[in-house]
C-alpha cells in the first residue's frame, strides 16, 4: 500500500506540473489564440489535450499495476 501511495502521488506531482505548464501557455494568449476554430484546431486546446491524454495514460497504468499488486 505504501509503495501504491507514493507511485499515484508521483504521478500527481507530474500531472500538476503538465497542468501549470498548460495554465501558463493560456495565461499568455498569442494572437492566433483568438482565431475561429474554422482554420484548424487552437494549438492551446491541442496541448492540453494531450497533457490529459498522458495524464490518463499513467493513471491507467497505476491502476493495472496495483490490480497486479
Amino acid at each position: 500500500m505504501m509503495m501504491a501511495s507514493l507511485m499515484i502521488a508521483d504521478e500527481l506531482d507530474e500531472a500538476l506540473i503538465q497542468l501549470e505548464e498548460v495554465q501558463e501557455g493560456a495565461a499568455t494568449p498569442k494572437p492566433s489564440d483568438h482565431e475561429g476554430t474554422a482554420t484548424g484546431p487552437n494549438p492551446l486546446e491541442e496541448k492540453a489535450a494531450n497533457a490529459l491524454e498522458a495524464c490518463a495514460s499513467r493513471l491507467e497504468s497505476i491502476a493495472t499495476r496495483l490490480e497486479g499488486a
